[in-house]
This record gives structure tokens, C-alpha cells and sequence, in this order.
């Protein structure tokens, strides 16, 4: 690996590093707005992540928050990221067939978690 290619994959990594820590901040913010306007039972906890909790939380967001930008926020950010890992497998000279298949794989499941 030569010098030039190290640093594109230090600074790839180090930006969506950057953007994970705004993705989860957004997260946490839709949670709060969420779990302000819920029954304590019902409320949301910041550990235990997974797919259904996710969309749980954004039909609730949709629910209690319609005029907020939250979702519409954390949609892009994981847009982003999912070109940010594409473009990280480039930079390291994936074959193409798997760049192909990180961006539409990742794409697709952008856009399953995010569907109305």
C-alpha cells in the first residue's frame, strides 16, 4: 500500500467516523423528541440497536413529529455514508462487481429502512 493510498484511507475512514458521530447524535436527538411526548413504558432506551427498534422509532417520529426534519436528516447522513463506504472500496481497488454490489446492497437497505 503506498503512501498516497494510506492517506486516502485514513482520511475516508476519519470522515465517516465524523459523520457516524452526527448520524447517531440525530438519532439520539429523534429519540429525545420521541420519548418526550411517550408514556414512560413506551419510551425508547439508547442501548440495544437493531432494525425493528429503528423503525419503530421513525413511524413514531413520523407520528408525534410530522413537521420535524429529523428523519429527513438521518436519511441523507446514511445516503452519504453508504457513498462514503463505496468510495472507500474504490480507493482500495475492490474488484468491481463488489463496488457495485456495496453501493446498491447499501442503497437498497437505505432506502427498506427509511420507507414510509
Amino acid at each position: 500500500m503506498g503512501g498516497l493510498q494510506l492517506f486516502r484511507l485514513i482520511f475516508f475512514v476519519a470522515i465517516m467516523a465524523t459523520w457516524g458521530l452526527y448520524s447517531t447524535s440525530v438519532l439520539y436527538q429523534m429519540m429525545g423528541q420521541v420519548n418526550a411526548k411517550l408514556p414512560t413504558d413506551l419510551q425508547f432506551s439508547a442501548i440495544g440497536w437493531h432494525y425493528v427498534k429503528f423503525r419503530r422509532l421513525l413511524t413514531e417520529y413520523r407520528r408525534l413529529c410530522p413537521l420535524g426534519a429529523l428523519d429527513q436528516r438521518l436519511l441523507i447522513l446514511s445516503a452519504f455514508g453508504i457513498g462514503m463506504i463505496t468510495a472507500m472500496a474504490w480507493q482500495l481497488s475492490f474488484p468491481l462487481p463488489g463496488i457495485l454490489w456495496l453501493g446498491l446492497a447499501g442503497g437498497f437497505f437505505v432506502w427498506f429502512a427509511f420507507r414510509r
